[in-house]
């Protein structure tokens, strides 16, 4: 599994415009994306995932940008993610060494794998020191597909991919949001 590196997604975030921000942080009929994280992580790693996926066509909900969500107390929230986790049609998993010890991110996951189809769930691991990432290879991970950033099939160019751990193959990140 190929881990980005948290730079790649800084440089993004730091792009992403006050309008696009705004549109991940509000829960509408047209989220079609559920971004999980850490609540430890904040900033621009955020900020650069939200945009990349938007630029490959998602149109994403980030809790984190909420003020409905950062208002509920933890059973109310666990209600409200139930209901928005079911509302949209796919789940990523942003992967940060601060993810390991999150208790709602491994729920989200779940939940998601149980409403949604296995391919719909992705994992998007961060590298965040150059080091040996052990906790993202935990083994219930290795079952969804992961982000990537890839040559993708001969292309001298690297972009983003969405690798299918069954058979190893990519699809663009554009391809796995259309699915």
């Amino acid at each position: 599994m190929a881990l980005t590196k948290r730079q790649q997604l800084r440089d993004a975030g730091r792009l992403l415009m006050d309008s696009i921000r705004k549109s991940a942080s509000v829960l509408s009929e047209s989220s079609d994306l559920f971004l999980a994280h850490s609540s430890q992580d904040k900033g621009d790693v955020l900020n650069g995932a939200i945009k990349t996926l938007q630029d490959g066509g998602a149109r994403v909900y980030a809790d984190f940008l909420d003020p409905v969500a950062n208002a509920l107390s933890p059973p109310d929230f666990g209600n409200f993610f139930d209901q928005a986790i079911r509302d949209t049609r796919r789940l990523v998993v942003l992967l940060t060494e601060k993810t390991a010890t999150s208790r709602w991110v491994p729920w989200e996951l779940g939940l998601a794998h149980g409403v949604h189809e296995v391919n719909r769930a992705a994992v998007w691991p961060i590298n965040d020191t150059g080091a040996d990432e052990i906790w993202a290879r935990q083994e219930f991970l290795l079952v969804y597909p992961s982000i990537e950033w890839v040559r993708f099939k001969g292309n001298d160019q690297y972009q983003w991919a969405v690798r299918v751990p069954s058979n190893g193959e990519y699809w663009s990140l554009e391809q796995w949001l259309e699915l």
